[in-house]
């Protein structure tokens, strides 16, 4: 098996990992007393946030594909099933498949992005919500990656959104190397991907400023006091 092949197969696993967990993390909302505070934006992200269940099945498809197709071509399991893998390719070949620099930059993005929201939800917890809340007997975390920027878990999505797209559009992918997204389904899945995340992130990115008029009305000089230590709202020293 060649070493390509070998950084692949792991590669894979990491990519495709680390997308179902930060796809499946900001799924708690809040309910009760923990009364979301909503506008017409917000709206529309819980409508995107319906998305992602379908959307996590098929990058699971993908993944898996990209490990069967590597390993049947590698390990030559037999010449009819590689007849038959590759008729599955309308352009290119699987014996493409590889790790690129781009699609290194991808996975290392994703794992980037996915440690940063589990860092999140291991601090704040039941505090971790889907819509913007402020709970019962909620209290202002400062610890962990929120002492570094105000809001990692944005941040953190943010380098997964960026990875992914490098992964997935980078030469060597199974997507690009079956020719799928030159298909009228591939380019249909790939539009509403980026719909849908690009939705979810720009509606993230705009509840920042939301969320820190929330908190500084409810915390005050505490608020105060952190957002002066943690001057940064995404990305340190940069903004």
């Amino acid at each position: 098996m060649s070493s390509e092949s070998l950084l692949k197969l792991p590669s894979v696993l990491l990519a495709t990992l680390g997308l179902q967990l930060c796809f499946t993390l900001p799924g708690i909302t809040a309910e009760g007393d923990e009364a979301p505070i909503l506008d017409r934006w917000d709206r529309f992200m819980k409508i995107m946030g319906r998305l992602m269940r379908p959307i996590k099945n098929i990058i699971w498809a993908v993944g898996i594909a990209e490990v069967v197709t590597i390993i049947t071509f590698e390990i030559q399991i037999s010449p009819r099933v590689s007849q038959i893998l590759a008729a599955l390719y309308l352009y290119g070949s699987a014996q493409n498949i590889c790790l690129t620099p781009l699609s290194a930059v991808g996975v290392l993005f994703i794992s980037f992005g996915t440690l940063v929201e589990i860092q999140c939800h291991r601090a704040m917890k039941d505090l971790f919500t889907f819509e913007l809340c402020i709970c019962k007997d909620h209290s202002l975390v400062k610890t962990g990656p929120y002492n570094i920027v105000r809001h990692p878990g944005y941040a953190g999505l943010l380098a997964t959104y960026f990875g992914m797209f490098c992964w997935f559009g980078a030469r060597g992918s199974w997507l690009r190397e079956s020719g799928l997204l030159e298909t009228l389904p591939g380019s249909v899945f790939f539009a509403t991907l980026a719909i849908a995340l690009g939705g979810l992130l720009l509606g993230f990115l705009r509840r920042m400023r939301t969320e820190d008029e929330a908190l500084g009305e409810v915390f005050g000089l505490e608020w105060e006091e952190w957002a002066e230590k943690v001057p940064y709202s995404l990305i340190p020293y940069v903004y």
